[in-house]
């Protein structure tokens, strides 16, 4: 499914730059089986020892010679981790603008 995404951005012509987001499985579990997400109706994983289970057996995908954000959110509420996310994007498409000069 990840490669459809960089399909996507590649028929496009639209730069495609991955996120990684990594959290410890103690803070996920405590999010997944939160009030909040129990009760957001939707149909995100709610049982922790399914995540247990996908997250002693998978690794998270990384694309190959794709450079990409790499961001610990473990510690971080969901606005502070998108404002972190928002100046590295910002720095990288700099950099990028830099060097096209």
């Amino acid at each position: 499914m990840a490669r459809e995404y960089e399909a996507a951005a590649s028929r496009a012509r639209r730069p495609f730059l991955p996120i990684y987001l990594k959290c410890d499985i103690e803070e996920n579990t405590r999010r997944i089986t939160s009030l909040q997400r129990r009760s957001s109706g939707t149909t995100k994983l709610l049982n922790p020892e399914v995540l247990a289970e996908m997250r002693s057996r998978c690794q998270l995908f990384r694309f190959d010679g794709v450079e990409g954000i790499t961001s610990d959110v473990t510690n971080m509420g969901p606005e502070e981790a998108a404002e972190a996310l928002a100046r590295e994007v910002m720095r990288i498409i700099s950099d990028v603008v830099k060097h096209r000069k």
